[in-house]
């Protein structure tokens, strides 16, 4: 599935993993005692990264 991306979706999706890097960090923060979800979050977070860096 590959098909190329504008430089304006490629924005996003740099933007978006900002935002939800942040989004982690501050989830990490709150919720500190939970860690398996923070752990799938960051998980997901970290395959998202790949797929940007691939492309």
């Amino acid at each position: 599935m590959k098909y190329k991306i504008h430089n304006s979706h490629r924005f996003m999706f740099v933007f978006l993993t900002i935002l939800s890097n942040l989004t982690y960090r501050l989830f990490s923060i709150t919720y500190n005692k939970s860690t398996s979800a923070g752990e799938w979050f960051g998980l997901k977070l970290l395959i998202f990264e790949d797929q940007i860096k691939t492309r």
